[in-house]
């Protein structure tokens, strides 16, 4: 992707590459690094479909790790700026309504369908601004990392799914290596990382459990403060089957990793 403000995978040059040092060599003619990127310096967006093949092969350990980071972050940049693109429009339909209170009966098309991806059935513009907004990049990254185990998982590697969402229908995604008696789901299995990574910005914003989260969100945004995913991690309410202290454990990873960085990338 050419720039920061194309993100349209539709229009976008591809080829097909499945090993790590084809990865890598393509980072390093593109000079991409995580600090470029952050610093605006960067010729282009790299966009990867999934992890390579020998990623396991990979060593040292921290190699895999940054490599992992390289390829998750700027699918969370972009997916974020999608977003970004459909507050916008909100907002400017808004302003041009002098923020009147309009029957959803004479709301335009483009924007019902926006209240159909995101599971919104009110008429209030204001609280579905609330669901159509960012996922703090530190926040994305730490789980990311957390839940798919820098990217090891079995369900990462074959399924694309770096989050681990879970799915009742057991025949479209990826079994457990050990499944217990009365296993009746499995994990989301994703065509691509970028489904992936939409798929759980989509639930974070539209699942009644975090509720919470998008009022921490909604009330950063109204004293004006950059989306910090450090803020908003304790808002997240997950009941771990792995952990009793997850949301520790995902803050403790963030700041070991210096994700916090991420959050200034993404602004209005």
């Amino acid at each position: 992707i050419e720039s920061k403000e194309d993100f349209d995978l539709d229009r976008f040059d591809s080829n097909f590459i499945s090993l790590s040092n084809e990865m890598i060599e393509i980072y390093e003619e593109h000079d991409f690094s995580i600090n470029n990127f952050i610093n605006g310096k960067t010729k282009k967006i790299i966009i990867f479909s999934s992890l390579p093949d020998d990623f396991m092969e990979l060593t040292p350990t921290h190699i895999r790790k940054n490599l992992f980071i390289k390829t998750i972050l700027p699918i969370i940049y972009v997916e974020n700026k999608k977003i970004l693109s459909e507050r916008k429009q909100i907002l400017n339909w808004w302003t041009e309504t002098e923020g009147k209170d309009i029957s959803r009966d004479f709301w335009p098309e483009w924007l019902r369908k926006v209240c159909d991806k995101y599971n919104y059935k009110e008429d209030n513009i204001g609280e579905l601004l609330a669901r159509v907004d960012i996922i703090p990049i530190s926040l994305a990254m730490s789980q990311a990392v957390k839940e798919s185990d820098w990217g090891t998982t079995n369900y990462a590697r074959e399924g694309n799914t770096v989050f681990g969402e879970y799915t009742f229908n057991v025949q479209e995604g990826i079994s457990p290596k050990k499944i217990s008696n009365n296993q009746d789901f499995g994990k989301i299995s994703f065509n691509n990382l970028s489904e992936s990574v939409a798929s759980y910005i989509r639930n974070l914003n539209t699942n009644l459990e975090f509720n919470n989260l998008r009022e921490k969100r909604k009330k950063l945004r109204m004293d004006g403060k950059v989306l910090s995913g450090l803020e908003m991690i304790n808002h997240l309410k997950i009941t771990s089957k792995t952990s009793v202290n997850y949301s520790i454990e995902l803050k403790k990873l963030m700041e070991e990793n210096n994700f916090m960085k991420f959050d200034n990338l993404i602004s209005m």
